[in-house]
């Protein structure tokens, strides 16, 4: 009898690439620990690159000096006048030379936040587009009864190493940009590329933040009047860029159909959600929890209710909703101590 239920077991086991082990992707791994060592690299350059304005801005000063000192001098004086201008002169072509050297660190450095720029957007793409989304679907189809691998954990890792990464790449460009105007030199000109490169990361950083912004635990799929509706919101890099210092809220509100599609076409939240006008819920305001162990910020919603909803017909508020509705959940919180505000929603 053992056999013959073990027998049946085996034939309605699903293939393994019904559960996809996400969690063996060296490629994902190896990437961000490329990231690391060419982080590692621009910090560097961006040592040299302060070194070098350091040591300019000194000599130059004294160079100063000694022309200023060369306009008073008097005129009867040739031999000390003569030895100043030979110390300016060579001054002067040190100076130069070290110009030289820092375009060329500078350009150094630009190349390196290049590539640094180019491997986060490639990373970020894979875990963001690939693994997140393929994340949110498998758990869509749990609800059919599918086999669920539930790699979330993973994922958060990921992104909290992919916070990291870029949240320092985004520093280390910021102090690039304070050393050209803390240190001015006569330099060529050429176009300055550090402002792109602002732009771009912020531009991931806050791609990062609002994707990572997850249901974690669904809601049922058919909602009821006075009944009680349990969900879970996750935010992924939360413990990485320290929102849990000033824990934010979570704002749950029901969308009709309509609402929904209108607000995924405009990607923008606007100011009408607090009070929408589809639904009202009880219990669906949440302050997100930080879990130190697991570096989990989230928040769960155990006593939601549904008070009322509006249909586009009268119907009895104790029968099931026919019309499609969804749940949204937003918030808002800043980063690097109040420099960014980001709002989020899923």
């Amino acid at each position: 009898e053992t056999h013959i239920v073990h027998s049946i077991n085996e034939d309605f086991s699903p293939p393994l690439s019904d559960f996809p082990e996400t969690i063996y992707r060296p490629d994902i791994i190896n990437k961000l620990n490329e990231v690391k060592q060419k982080s590692e690299e621009a910090a560097e350059v961006l040592r040299q690159l302060t070194l070098e304005h350091e040591s300019y801005a000194i000599m130059y000063d004294e160079f100063v000096k000694i022309a200023i000192l060369l306009q008073q001098i008097v005129p009867s004086n040739s031999t000390n006048a003569q030895s100043m201008c030979e110390q300016r002169d060579g001054m002067e072509q040190e100076l130069s030379l070290r110009v030289s050297n820092l375009v060329s660190i500078r350009i150094t450095l630009h190349e390196k936040f290049k590539l640094i720029l180019q491997s986060l957007n490639e990373i970020q793409s894979i875990i963001l587009d690939d693994e997140l989304i393929s994340w949110k679907r498998r758990q869509q189809l749990k609800g059919n009864g599918v086999p669920f691998n539930d790699n979330l954990g993973d994922i958060q890792k990921w992104c909290e190493e992919l916070a990291k990464h870029i949240w320092k790449t985004r520093q280390q460009i910021r102090e690039a940009e304070h050393l050209k105007i803390k240190f001015i030199v006569d330099e060529p000109v050429f176009p300055d590329p550090l402002p792109q490169f602002s732009h771009q990361i912020t531009q991931l950083l806050s791609s990062l933040v609002t994707s990572s912004f997850v249901v974690e635990r669904q809601p049922p799929q058919v909602l009821k009047t006075n009944t009680r509706i349990q969900a879970a919101v996750r935010f992924l890099v939360g413990g990485e860029l320290s929102v849990y210092m000033n824990p934010p809220e979570v704002r749950v509100s029901i969308l009709s159909e309509n609402q929904a599609h209108v607000l995924l076409k405009n990607d923008r939240i606007g100011n009408y959600t607090h009070d929408l006008p589809s639904g009202e819920l009880l219990n669906n305001i949440g302050v997100m929890e930080f879990n130190a162990a697991t570096k989990n910020l989230t928040v769960s919603f155990r006593n939601m209710q549904l008070k009322k909803i509006k249909r586009a017909e009268k119907k009895s508020t104790e029968s099931v909703m026919d019309e499609k509705f969804a749940l949204f959940f937003q918030s808002k919180f800043c980063v690097g101590g109040g420099e960014l505000m980001f709002q989020v929603w899923t």
